[in-house]
């Protein structure tokens, strides 16, 4: 707790020295579970087709991993489900998500333009742990969905943060997961970081990613053990 106050205190302290704005835009899909931003600051693929060349460097790198790194504002589960619609394509020809790219291979990525969905604000009573103007921690019970997905469109965390907080949510995750910047389980209970501004997700993301922010999981068993 003490390093994410601490963190955003800093990013607090960027803001203002840099009179950044916190108004960017962001289309394309979501992220999953522990799959982050690779940089702090926000970068946007846009919905249409993108053409790559590969490099010699980049000659022998799966393509999934090469599209990661092109395109870091879209998960890797999301690029590997456009390779498989077949949303990319080497040299004009579809291929799986294992291709090794070649040198000079022309790599052509289609966004589609994202699904619309009407996703509901809903009163529905939240455990928060500590709010400010950039974050709100809650804790997750179990059953209780965290984002909008087939079949479960309400009563998830998102429509109550949406309730909770308004407008004043992140979108770099797009209009499924607003603030959302990393889940856990519908069966499991536990602590969530949700980010009220695009600066505040990315400066989270990136601590999530190099571990900078500690988690314990605790695991309730009944049994005699052994060991």
């Amino acid at each position: 707790m003490q390093k994410i106050e601490n963190k955003l205190e800093e990013l607090n302290n960027t803001k203002e020295e840099a009179n950044l704005s916190n108004d960017f835009e962001f289309e394309g899909d979501t992220l999953d579970d522990d799959e982050l931003l690779q940089s702090t600051e926000p970068s946007v693929t846009s919905v249409g087709t993108h053409h790559c060349i590969v490099t010699e460097n980049q000659v022998g790198t799966r393509i999934d991993k090469y599209l990661s790194d092109q395109f870091s504002d879209q998960s890797r589960s999301y690029l590997q489900k456009l390779v498989k619609d077949g949303q990319v394509l080497v040299n004009d020809k579809a291929i799986k998500s294992n291709y090794k790219l070649r040198k000079d291979d022309v790599v052509t990525l289609t966004i589609p333009e994202p699904v619309s969905l009407d996703i509901k604000a809903e009163p529905i009573p939240l455990d928060i742990l500590y709010e400010d103007e950039d974050i709100l921690i809650i804790n997750k019970p179990k059953d209780m969905v965290v984002h909008p997905s087939a079949g479960h469109l309400t009563g998830t965390l998102v429509n109550g943060i949406l309730y909770h907080c308004k407008e004043n949510l992140s979108g770099i995750n797009g209009v499924l997961r607003p603030g959302i910047v990393h889940r856990i389980d519908k069966d499991t209970t536990g602590v969530l970081v949700v980010c009220k501004n695009d600066m505040a997700h990315a400066h989270i993301s990136e601590q999530l990613k190099v571990h900078s922010i500690t988690r314990k999981y605790n695991a309730i068993v009944y049994h005699n053990f052994t060991e």
